[in-house]
């Protein structure tokens, strides 16, 4: 696989280019992650989070999920790209001081890295991540199965994993059913719109629900472990479950 260094403003950041099927191991040893003791993705909305939600998501994305990334000592897992909630989790781990590395998984073609050449239409890389997997495929959704690879790999045998939902589009569907597969605790940020919520308006009732709904989200309802919190509950309140959920007591049960 090609390995560059790459400048994003003031922040450089190592990009790993993976050939189509290399193994996730491969990618991870690649990577040079600090040591850690567990795993975080979070997924959801790229362009459609509401601007009336932004000034609340910073406030939690700062002092509950990267905050509870950093006590933990988590590798943060997202997209990578300069949207969305990938944008904010940049910025959080940014404002404390990058102690939790963070890998943006995102497709080659579509994103603008520099030194490479910049494809058509290319979107901007997240500038505070500190390592980036740029995947093959011409979609977004083609680097889904290599970003829970890499969750996978980077949990083995014994470390804590989870996953944190905020809205979510239609990518977000097959992220969250890899999720399930894996066995993966989730964490739903409800109100924040999207898959988010209407998860969370489906589960309720899920037993009758789901046989009306996707067959996606059928097998969420039927398999998945899921949490729900509210957006306007404390931050304190989401720091504890995304701690619980990323304690090695937790993975050992």
């Amino acid at each position: 696989m090609k390995k560059l260094r790459i400048a994003l403003g003031a922040h450089h950041s190592l990009a790993l280019l993976p050939e189509a099927g290399e193994a996730a191991t491969a990618i991870v040893a690649q990577l040079g992650l600090p040591a850690y003791g567990a795993v975080l993705a979070v997924v959801g909305s790229a362009g459609s989070l509401g601007p009336q939600l932004l000034p609340r998501l910073r406030q939690l994305f700062g002092q509950a999920v990267a905050s509870a990334a950093q006590q933990a000592t988590a590798v943060l897992l997202d997209g990578g790209t300069q949207a969305g909630v990938m944008a904010l989790l940049g910025e959080a781990v940014a404002a404390l001081g990058y102690a939790t590395p963070l890998v943006g998984v995102a497709p080659a073609a579509l994103v603008n890295c520099s030194p490479a050449p910049a494809p058509p239409a290319a979107v901007a890389l997240e500038p505070h991540h500190s390592h980036f997997v740029l995947t093959p495929g011409t979609k977004w959704g083609d680097e889904t199965s290599t970003l829970f690879g890499i969750v996978e790999a980077l949990r083995g045998p014994a470390r804590p994993a989870a996953l944190l939902l905020v809205g979510g589009g239609a990518v977000a569907h097959t992220e969250l059913l890899a999720a399930v597969r894996l066995g993966l605790p989730i964490v739903v940020l409800a109100g924040t719109g999207g898959l988010a919520d209407e998860l969370a308006a489906a589960w309720p009732t899920r037993s009758v629900a789901s046989s009306l709904a996707s067959p996606i989200l059928t097998e969420v309802m039927t398999n998945g472990h899921v949490q729900f919190y509210a957006l306007e509950a404390s931050a304190e309140g989401l720091k504890a479950v995304l701690l619980h959920h990323l304690s090695a007591a937790t993975a050992a049960a």
